[in-house]
């Protein structure tokens, strides 16, 4: 029986780990289903899902710039024209609350209509609320409390030395930051998978829009690479 990842392991690049690991992922099991990933942002979202996957895990991420229920039409209509079975395929929506005070009550309506409706479709739901920068801050310490998106932005600029913002919108200077990020030795995969479960089994009774903070990304990063997400 293979063993568990090593608390040690977190601190070594993430390619040595799938390396190291790949019995613990893969075994001699076949490849499984294939994954396809409709999210919100064009650059900052689906770079990072292909950049996590493991090394016998086929993904296809796909960033539309729309949110909510919009970005759930978008994954029906891309699953029509090209004709892809979510019974075949793992098909995941990645999408973020996003609030906008002046718009709060459509914005509630609209996120639990999509959430609702792409289970509905069958596909999975990778939400967030406030943003998918929930995920990555959880990485690097705890949270507690409502966080809006532009905290979390702050944190993420002073972390990475420049504005997170632009440069997650730059495709070239981002693919160069996940790079970078997945060998940084402050980055703990095995805390934020803990720190995600703890914050969902505190808020998921709620209404979906109540659910602050949350992210559903833990679930979707468990399924690519269980070895830097192990349940265990």
């Amino acid at each position: 029986m293979s063993k568990p990842t090593k608390i040690t392991d977190q601190k070594k690049d993430w390619e040595q780990i799938n390396k190291k690991k790949t019995p613990y992922l893969i075994g001699s099991r076949k490849v499984g289903k294939p994954y396809l990933i409709i999210c919100e942002g064009k650059v900052t979202e689906p770079i990072y899902f292909e950049a996590i996957a493991g090394p016998n895990v086929q993904v296809t991420a796909k960033g539309y710039g729309r949110s909510k229920t919009a970005l759930v039409e978008k994954a029906e209509k891309h699953c029509d024209d090209y004709d892809i079975d979510p019974t075949k395929t793992r098909v995941w929506v990645v999408f973020d609350f996003d609030v906008k005070y002046d718009q709060i009550s459509n914005q509630r309506e609209d996120y639990n209509e999509a959430i609702v409706k792409a289970k509905q479709l069958g596909f999975e739901v990778a939400y967030s609320n406030d943003c998918f920068e929930l995920w990555l801050v959880l990485h690097l310490k705890a949270i507690e409390g409502e966080f809006h998106r532009k905290q979390l932005f702050e944190f993420l600029t002073d972390h990475f030395g420049e504005d997170y913002e632009q440069m997650g919108k730059n495709r070239t200077r981002w693919l160069q930051k996940v790079s970078e990020w997945k060998s940084d030795p402050r980055v703990n995969t095995m805390e934020a998978f803990k720190r995600s479960v703890a914050l969902d089994l505190e808020h998921s009774n709620k209404p979906f829009a109540d659910q602050n903070p949350i992210t559903k990304v833990y679930q979707l990063a468990q399924e690519l690479n269980p070895a830097l997400y192990p349940l265990d």
